[in-house]
């Protein structure tokens, strides 16, 4: 039961240089999963399709997860009475991240890359017609994976940070928001390179 507990809520069982050195390979395996299917980032969650280096799919996922930490200590600062260990908090964002891994796995499948792009160019009508089960089953991975993204997102920071309730609930939705448009920013920047 404990090994559950460790499994489904593990920022209170760890510390923030373990959550950050496991992170750190979910982050370098995040990135070569990327390169290899031709996966770009386009923000905090959000991903594409495109041809970029391995240093460049790196930093866009560096630039995410960085954001969006770097807005939830901003936050941790001004609404905690605790002490914020920052390894605490950059580590726990990172390894939540470790969440989205198993739908990067997903999209870097050729099929599913072909049946996406096509997609795109699909008009409604024919879309309605003829119904792609796979990319539908997809969309329903890439909804729990984004569910667990946010559950530890949250988690993490609302722990490392000691806050409870209406502050962290808030704190963390207007970080996010402004970390989803400044991410969004930076990938695209750095896909231009």
């Amino acid at each position: 039961m404990k090994t559950l507990k460790k499994i489904v809520d593990p920022f209170n069982y760890y510390s923030g240089e373990r959550t950050l050195a496991v992170g750190i390979l979910g982050l370098l395996a995040a990135a070569l999963v990327n390169r290899l299917g031709g996966e770009t980032s386009r923000g905090i969650v959000s991903t594409g399709y495109g041809e970029l280096s391995f240093l460049q799919v790196l930093c866009q996922i560096l630039a995410a997860w960085i954001v969006l930490s770097t807005l939830l200590y901003l936050a941790a600062r001004l609404l905690s009475k605790s002490r914020i260990r920052p390894v605490d908090l950059y580590g726990n964002q990172l390894l939540a991240r470790i969440a989205l891994l198993p739908v990067l796995l997903l999209g870097a499948l050729a099929s599913l890359r072909t049946a996406a792009l096509q997609l795109a160019e699909t008009a409604p009508e024919q879309l309605a017609a003829n119904l792609p089960i796979g990319l539908i089953g997809f969309g329903f991975a890439a909804l729990i994976c984004l569910i667990w993204f946010y559950l530890w997102s949250y988690r993490g920071y609302a722990v490392a940070a000691n806050l409870k309730g209406w502050k962290a609930v808030v704190s963390y939705i207007v970080c996010y928001l402004l970390a989803e448009l400044a991410g969004g920013w930076c990938t695209a920047w750095i896909a231009q390179w």
